[in-house]
């Protein structure tokens, strides 16, 4: 019995270790003005409910996004992996699909039925 305890102790230290070092990992960023920059794989998907295709970005690691303190429209979201490219500049990105890019912007939380992630990226440049 004290084995089973010790065994089931000793591995309850270890999960929390090693879940705070992959919080450690994650890069926290700020909704706009805060212009970033994400590195990830370039996806197309149909939306659920919809015939609506979107592009996206599958983050090579995870992100926090922090509101700004009284902000009314962001709040602070943690583990995000993917994240949907809000293309108003109408840059060409068909090329991208399926690569591993580097897209630079602004991000924003989701607002409306046609934002298919909680958080977007507003793209201005894709590399």
């Amino acid at each position: 019995m004290k084995k089973v305890i010790l065994f089931l102790l000793m591995f309850l230290i270890w999960n929390c270790q090693s879940n705070q070092s992959d919080n450690k990992s994650e890069i926290t960023f700020k909704y706009e003005p805060e212009k970033i920059r994400l590195h990830g794989l370039l996806k197309k998907e149909v939306a659920l409910n919809s015939s609506t295709k979107y592009y996206y970005i599958e983050l090579t690691n995870p992100i926090n996004v922090m509101a700004y303190p009284n902000d009314e429209l962001n709040e602070t979201i943690s583990g995000i992996d993917k994240i949907q490219i809000a293309n108003i500049n109408k840059i060409d990105i068909k090329s991208f699909l399926d690569k591993n890019v580097i897209c630079e912007g602004t991000l924003y939380m989701a607002h409306t039925a046609h934002h298919y992630t909680r958080v977007l990226i507003t793209l201005e440049k894709i590399k």
